[in-house]
């Protein structure tokens, strides 16, 4: 009787966990257990959903759940890098506080003055 192994190797394991993890999966150390689980799990919807909550989490840098401006300018910055426009790329620190005012009155719900995930995403 062979016996099933339950991890993956090391090097697979660093590389592919976080993938599971990204989706919402618990990796298993069951390879097709897991493929199979992250194929069932690949609508856009969620694709969507897990990317916006990334990126969410990278820029909200001090942990509080929300985006504050300072944290706005930084990935407002890294758009207009990532889409390389220029026009973008011209606004400074002022301008793009402006643009996190603006952003706030359309999509600040509860009025706290920071942008919460939820808010983020709509």
């Amino acid at each position: 009787k062979m016996s099933e192994k339950k991890n993956y190797s090391k090097k697979f394991a660093s590389e592919f966990s976080p993938v599971l993890k990204f989706f919402g999966i618990k990796p298993s150390g069951n390879l097709f257990k897991d493929i199979s689980s992250l194929a069932t799990n690949l609508d856009e919807k969620k694709i969507e959903e897990n990317i916006f909550k990334a990126i969410f989490q990278c820029y909200d840098t001090d942990g509080s759940g929300s985006l504050e401006k300072d944290e706005f300018v930084k990935l407002f910055k890294d758009i207009a890098v990532a889409l390389d426009d220029e026009e973008l790329k011209k606004f400074d620190d002022d301008l793009i506080g402006l643009a996190y005012k603006a952003v706030l009155e359309e999509c600040d719900k509860n009025k706290d003055g920071v942008l919460q995930y939820d808010e983020f995403k709509a």
